[in-house]
This record gives C-alpha cells, structure tokens and sequence, in this order.
C-alpha cells in the first residue's frame, strides 16, 4: 500500500488559549509534512471532553507548525493525555494525539494603587498631598474617558489609603460627586484604611479607630467598604480579622516586604485562601509574601512582559495545583523595584 504524502510529526499542546468562533479554545501546535509540492485546503480536528473541534486551513509543501484549536477542559473535564488528532486533506488522511487541558485559561487581573511614600520621598507634606490629589485626578480622568469600553479595558484605581479622598478634595472640591460615583460604580477602589499602620503595636481600640474616618465617608456617600489594602508593613495582626468583618469588609489585600518580615519563606498559604479571627469571622485574603510589586514586569519591554507571565507566573500557580482552585491571578502593585 503506497505511504501516504501526508503525517503529522508532532502534535503538542500549549499554555495558550483564545476566543474562536464565540468559544475559549486551547492552542495545540500540530507540525504537518506534505510532500505533495502543492498548497492543500485542509481541516485538523481534535476531540477532548466529549467535544470536537475542527481548525481550517492552507497546507503548505514541506514540514510546517500550525496552530490548531482544542475543546477547553478546565474546569469541567480533566486533563487528556491522549487526545485524537484528525488531519483530511485532498483526499488523503493523517491521524496522532496530542495532550490536552493540563494548562488553565489563565486571566491576570492588575490590583493597581499607588504608594504615598512620605517617609522617603517626600520633605514637606504639602508637596505629598498635591502629588497625590495630581495622580488621583489622573486616574479619576482616565476612569471617566474608559468608562464606556469593554470591561477589560476600563480604567480602575485602588487608594492605597482612605487619606487620599482627604488630599483629593482639598485640590478638587467640585470633583465630589464624579470620584464618588465611581466609587459607587466599583472603579475606584475605596480603602477603609486611614493609613498604613503597624497594627501589632497598637491597641485594640486604635484598631478600630482606624477606620473612623472612611466608615464616616462611606456612610454619607453610600459606599461599600467590601475591600481593604494594607502594604508594605511586615504583618497583620490577628485580630484585624475580626475587625474588619464587623465592618464589613469583605477582601483583604496585602504585600510584604522580606527584609522587614524574613520570617514569610513559613508561610504555608496559597496566594488566596479564608483568614479566618479569633470569633470565626473570616475574610478572603490575597497575599503576596514576597513584595507589593508583582506586576511591576508589566512596565517593561514585551519581550521580558513574556517571559515574566510565561516563565514564572503561570508555572508558578499552575505548580499549586488543588490548593488555587482558580484560573485567576490577581497580581499585586505594578509600580517601581525593589
């Protein structure tokens, strides 16, 4: 029987997904020799999970890598080792497997503030508050001109501090009700923290005066207090937990630095997991035990972009495996080195 002028030399899948056809797909790399000297109108199909999916295309003379589309496992199906491969072509047909759904469909989510560094930047405060009312308006500008695009293209701005209302309005006072309204519309994130605190050092009543402040802003503008940042400073005391609850905060945000905390290589928690007070009141945490400038990668060329997402994040989170039941990251701050 005559061998026929068509195979697939490899089949192998990727980290890489998009939306095809109104579907999410998974990248699968299929390398095809064609001896036949002639370009061929061709179709490749790949069945996982119970689904098929066919990717269209022009054959070209000789061995070339196509990308070709796969079903979406995660979450519902588990991962395939050995996913058939299917390739028709002027009348000719050549078959191989491939791996898919071992990657997630990852979506990386920028939790942006700023750091309103008094202590080392700064020589007066005027200067600092007119600084950040100046990148407040900013961010409050750009919130408003994106405010009508897709989702993912919006602008959204976490304060660092609830004192930054305090430096905004005293620049911009007819500017209340636009930094309010988006507050209300979730895109400006409103932190109940006064200031950055080093909260094992105060007492339990300064805990929760700490919160006075924006609890009385949120009150009078109608705001929800659901999110908390706390950076930088080496812990959280325990039982801010619990104050934060009754307040009603509902997310927590926090970075540490390791020369102020060396102990944070004992952590033992994923990135994202229920902290739970003393009373059994619990907030969902997310922390970064290794700086507040995680995605900082993001201010950098595309190239070194790439390889931060493909060669650390990614493989980093996809190396947790059950303990982040998510295909989210949320990475932390996207300002300056440390």
């Amino acid at each position: 029987m005559p061998e026929s002028p068509l195979s697939i030399v490899e089949a192998h899948e990727t980290l890489f997904f998009s939306h095809e056809a109104g579907s999410l797909r998974q990248w699968i790399m299929v390398t095809v020799a064609n001896s036949l000297g002639q370009v061929l109108p061709a179709r490749v199909t790949i069945a996982a999970g119970g689904q098929e999916v066919a990717t269209e295309m022009q054959l070209r003379p000789g061995v070339h890598e196509y990308r070709c589309y796969a079903p979406t496992l995660w979450p519902e199906h588990a991962p395939e080792t050995a996913a058939p491969v299917r390739l028709q072509a002027g009348g000719y047909q050549a078959g191989a497997t491939a791996a898919v759904g071992h990657h997630r469909p990852w979506t990386l989510y920028v939790l942006t503030d700023d750091c309103t560094d008094y202590a080392w930047v700064y020589g007066d405060e005027q200067t600092l508050r007119a600084d950040d009312a100046e990148l407040t308006h900013a961010e409050l500008m750009l919130t408003e001109s994106t405010r009508d695009n897709p989702p993912e293209n919006r602008n959204h701005y976490n304060m660092a501090v609830g004192r930054q209302v305090e430096f905004y309005l005293e620049r911009y006072p007819q500017n209340a009700e636009k930094l309010f309204n988006a507050m209300r519309a979730g895109l400006i994130g409103f932190n109940p923290f006064f200031n950055m605190c080093l909260s094992g050092v105060v007492s339990l009543e300064e805990l929760f005066r700490q919160f006075y402040p924006s609890r009385e802003i949120a009150l009078d503008e109608g705001l929800d207090l659901c999110y908390a940042n706390h950076q930088e400073t080496p812990a959280i005391t325990w039982g801010y937990a619990t104050v934060m609850a009754e307040c009603g905060v509902r997310y927590l945000v926090k970075g540490n630095l390791p020369y102020e905390c060396p102990w944070y290589k004992r952590y033992q928690e994923p990135p994202v997991f229920w902290w739970e007070g003393p009373d059994g009141s619990r907030i969902l945490y997310r922390r970064r035990n290794e700086d507040y400038v995680e995605g900082n990668f993001l201010l950098r060329d595309l190239r070194q972009v790439n390889t931060a997402v493909h060669a650390r994040l990614i493989p980093g989170y996809e190396a947790l495996g059950e303990r982040y039941p998510f295909s989210a990251m949320g990475l932390v701050g996207v300002y300056g080195d440390l």
